[in-house]
């Protein structure tokens, strides 16, 4: 573990800058990214994070999802317990889970970490984005919020998940183009932002996707119409149950008037 670079890997981050909720903390691996002002869109200037994020359990460099890739345990930074890391063995090649070479093709992702290269963020205007890159959906399921999408296929995407700051995830399209990722932790209340792109071995985007705003409240995700069109719901039977008070007031109120209208008739006459 000393081998690592401790601006590489950050221990115990809190929860509250991450966009995932965790009871306590989790560990994240921090990893370069290159920073200043960019155009968002034709008013909009944002300013880019210098680093993004990757979960990694075990802090031995090497984020879960690679882990999972080459079969190694994403809580034990020495699978095969033979003195190296994990993230050692591969990026030397060799078999993290027994002896000699690696016997998976490396992820362009896992270069990019391994050798501390800068990693590239998307950008909303991009002369880089593809209409055939897309995150199509966002939904809910049991197990957590999943992902689904196209680009190309049987390639390595990463997926950048924007609300504090950026959260990477990586998966593998099928021969159809088609992905999905399943996020197993709770998301933050408030808007969300999600990308898919490739990046090359140095950390450059290749194509990336526009992006898909949601939106989660309660650990329920929405898109950005269906949020709207909920709260636009909500206002609507808000003020009818406002107007429907109302006039169940100047109701009764006249109700009240014309009983004590009758009965003042009725005193008159007795006199």
């Amino acid at each position: 573990m000393s081998n690592l670079s401790n601006s590489l890997v950050n221990k115990n981050i809190n929860s509250k800058i991450l966009s995932l909720q965790y009871d306590d903390y989790t560990n994240v691996l921090i990893i370069n990214s290159q920073k200043g002002i960019i155009l968002e869109d034709k008013d909009t200037l944002s300013m880019i994070n210098p680093v993004v994020l990757m979960l990694d359990s075990d802090l031995d460099g090497l984020p879960d999802d690679i882990e999972e890739y080459y079969g190694t345990d994403i809580y034990n930074p020495d699978t095969d317990n033979d003195g190296y890391i994990d993230s050692l063995e591969v990026n030397n090649n060799y078999n993290p889970l027994n002896d000699g070479l690696l016997e998976k093709e490396r992820s362009s992702l896992d270069k990019v970490i391994l050798s501390r290269t800068v990693l590239e963020q998307p950008r909303v205007l991009s002369n880089q984005i593809n209409e055939d890159f897309v995150v199509e959906e966002v939904g809910n399921i049991e197990e957590g919020t999943i992902l689904t999408g196209k680009a190309k296929p049987n390639t390595w995407i990463n997926i950048y998940l924007y609300s504090s700051l950026p959260l990477v995830m990586t998966t593998k399209t099928d021969e159809s183009g088609n992905w999905s990722y399943t996020i197993k932790n709770s998301l933050t209340d408030g808007h969300h932002k999600v990308y898919v792109t490739i990046n090359d071995d140095t950390g450059k985007i290749t194509k990336q996707s526009s992006p898909l705003s949601f939106f989660v409240k309660e650990a329920k995700a929405v898109t950005a119409n269906e949020y709207f069109d909920d709260n636009i719901v909500t206002d609507k039977v808000s003020n009818m149950l406002f107007y429907y008070i109302i006039a169940a007031i100047i109701l009764i109120s006249l109700g009240l008037g014309i009983i004590l209208l009758v009965h003042k008739r009725s005193s008159n006459d007795t006199l």
